[in-house]
């Protein structure tokens, strides 16, 4: 019996996560351009974090475009999917039925060819009004979940001046640092500052 097409590529590798997938609290689907406004808007109310981490930065209607066609150019390589709470009556079998629900953040994955089969979280972005609700500690748990035994580790650029970024992924299971392109700390002298990555292990 052949597979439904979905399965299949889960399977190969050939995605990182599902193009829509369901939490208990959340609906997680690929972005589309019609999510720029909100993906927009998002970033514009998340600034106060800009100082710490330059991922929150403001941002043009064109770099959000690059980034999406980033990700309709990488399958497999390049995912950025919004983030909605879902309706009390959806279903795990019917996330389409959370259409209409509260848009609250967006984030995205790469997938990381060296020195491991990682995935790297680029950004994780909660709306202002619903941090401190768990919605991103149950995203990450969910996404661990699915891409086990996919790749071989997750990380997360976080930096240093960001402390409630480390210790939200250290809660999520991201405790190890990684050594990457020679070095633990990096940005040393850049106008990014210094940040490591924190990784887990993602085997089966």
């Amino acid at each position: 019996m052949r597979l439904p097409a979905l399965c299949e590529g889960l399977l190969r590798g050939t995605m990182l996560l599902p193009p829509s997938w369901l939490t208990a609290r959340l609906h997680c689907r690929d972005a589309t351009d019609d999510d720029i406004p909100e993906l927009l808007s998002a970033l514009a109310d998340s600034r106060d974090i800009a100082s710490m981490d330059p991922a929150f930065g403001a941002a043009s209607e064109a770099e959000i475009r690059e980034h999406l066609e980033r990700h309709r150019n990488g399958h497999g390589k390049v995912q950025m999917q919004v983030l909605h709470r879902r309706k009390p009556e959806t279903s795990w079998e019917s996330p389409a039925g959370c259409a209409g629900a509260d848009f609250v953040g967006f984030w995205r994955l790469v997938r990381v060819p060296e020195p491991a089969d990682a995935l790297g979280v680029e950004i994780l972005l909660m709306r202002p009004e619903v941090r401190g609700q768990g919605l991103a500690h149950e995203l990450v748990i969910g996404a661990k979940e699915i891409l086990r035994g996919r790749a071989a580790e997750l990380w997360a650029r976080v930096y240093l001046a960001n402390a409630r970024a480390m210790a939200f992924w250290t809660q999520s299971g991201l405790r190890r640092v990684v050594e990457h392109r020679g070095a633990f700390i990096h940005g040393l002298g850049s106008d990014d500052g210094p940040n490591l990555i924190l990784a887990c292990n993602l085997s089966p």
